[in-house]
């Protein structure tokens, strides 16, 4: 098992670590059938997704007094 930070080292290791990290996210865009990689996006949990979407699509279109809620 390999420990280290993704993005976060020069060690071989973190560098080895990073590749991977990469490689997946290049895979997951191929399989997608995104022509952007970089728009493929890690997240821990299906919460923690759905709060970072509502986030990029609600803030520009709120107003700061409007309140959200979802069921």
């Amino acid at each position: 098992m390999s420990a280290g930070n993704v993005h976060r080292s020069q060690f071989a290791q973190a560098q080895r670590l990073t590749a991977q990290y990469e490689a997946a996210r290049a895979e997951a865009a191929r399989l997608l059938n995104t022509p952007d990689e970089k728009s493929i996006v890690w997240t821990r949990g299906t919460t923690e997704a759905i709060n970072m979407v509502a986030q990029c699509y609600a803030r520009p279109v709120c107003d700061p007094a409007m309140k959200l809620s979802s069921a």
